[in-house]
């Protein structure tokens, strides 16, 4: 089986997110970043930004219920059967 590297974070304050997930992405040659912002969430959606160490690569509002990895770049194809997807 192959292994995807993975770090996820969670519960860091607003301010901190970004820096540790900037530093992640300096630091690991193709990584990326997924943030799944939930402060539409009472709304009934969440906002999934997916980047790398040049910028947003992605952008979507999800509605509860709907798969969170839709609408993925086709380049991440390769990465959905290490998620179990």
């Amino acid at each position: 089986m192959t292994r995807l590297p993975s770090v996820i974070s969670g519960g860091l304050h607003a301010q901190a997110r970004p820096a540790a997930a900037e530093e992640q992405l300096a630091t690991v040659p193709g990584g990326v970043a997924l943030h799944h912002g939930l402060s539409t969430a009472a709304q009934g959606t969440a906002v999934r930004t997916l980047r790398d160490a040049t910028g947003v690569l992605a952008t979507k509002v999800h509605a509860a219920g709907e798969p969170v990895l839709e609408g993925l770049p086709r380049a991440f194809d390769p990465l959905l059967p290490l998620l179990g997807v």
